[in-house]
């Protein structure tokens, strides 16, 4: 399954660039390009790893492994023509089921299942990132009865407390949880995901009080604070910034979440989402 994983990022990841600019609209740029252009040679190879043998908790066998990866592979060949649409469609959703029947099983509450210890990892607050983040997929492949639990569990979160730390990133905050939300509502109409989002989103718009309109990085979501641990100018790493300009954000980040507020405006009405990314440096 991770082999899957990582073919799908690899593909995906042509040309990356990060910008990085000061919250005070001072700029500097940091570009960084890879290409990932694998050979058909290349992707075979990857393909036909086995199982490492330091990995003795592995939920599948090494033959469980192998029959996946070919049938896989067969089926998402680039110049396979005997495999229907609806094969290749079920062999996404049995991908798919596998590993959210693992994370429901080992994890469930958790940001992150750990498949090959069992364990657990919280990366994103301890709010349950897999299960927003999953939402509209469980939808989409007509798993009505996890779509039901996980809404139930959505609806009890509690932005206000954290597992780790208060301290939120806001491009990963609402590409997962709020951009998941809103994915929900779209497709469901359940008005309790409008709900949780306007809640969450609520307590991040002090991140957007900058003199250019261009989010921190980061914020103590009990506060409303930049956080120290976001992305600032090397002479401050360990200490705090003196200035608003010592804080610096990335441009991507702050032209992604444009989509999930702007939806957000449009769903309730209320403009001042909308208004938060309107960045007033344009």
């Amino acid at each position: 399954m991770r082999i899957q994983h990582a073919l799908s990022l690899l593909a995906l990841t042509y040309h990356w660039t990060s910008l990085v600019h000061a919250i005070d609209g001072s700029f500097s740029a940091e570009a960084v390009e890879t290409n990932a252009g694998w050979s058909d040679a290349e992707l075979d190879f990857i393909f036909a790893q086995p199982t490492p043998e330091y990995e003795p908790d592995m939920l599948t066998t090494k033959a469980d492994i192998s029959e996946t990866t070919n049938r896989y592979k067969g089926i998402f060949a680039l110049d396979n023509k005997l495999v229907s649409s609806k094969q290749k469609q079920k062999a996404v959703k049995d991908a798919f089921v596998f590993a959210w029947e693992g994370y429901k099983k080992y994890s469930w509450g958790a940001d992150e299942n750990k498949p090959v210890s069992k364990g657990t990892e919280n990366s994103r607050n301890g709010w349950g990132a897999t299960i927003v983040d999953a939402l509209d997929t469980l939808h989409i492949m007509g798993l009505h009865e996890d779509f039901s639990k996980a809404t139930n569990y959505v609806a009890a979160i509690d932005w206000s407390s954290s597992d780790v730390t208060m301290e939120v990133q806001v491009f990963e905050t609402v590409i997962r949880y709020v951009g998941g939300l809103l994915s929900a509502y779209d497709l469901s109409g359940n008005p309790v995901f409008v709900e949780r989002a306007r809640d969450l989103v609520d307590r991040l718009l002090p991140a957007f009080d900058t003199p250019t309109g261009i989010p921190y990085h980061s914020i103590h979501l009990d506060t409303g604070r930049p956080s120290m641990n976001g992305y600032i100018k090397p002479k401050y790493l360990g200490s705090e910034p003196m200035d608003i300009s010592d804080y610096v954000s990335i441009l991507s980040e702050a032209g992604t979440v444009q989509l999930e507020l702007n939806r957000l405006s449009d769903i309730t009405g209320d403009p001042k989402y909308h208004l938060a990314v309107s960045l007033r440096f344009w």
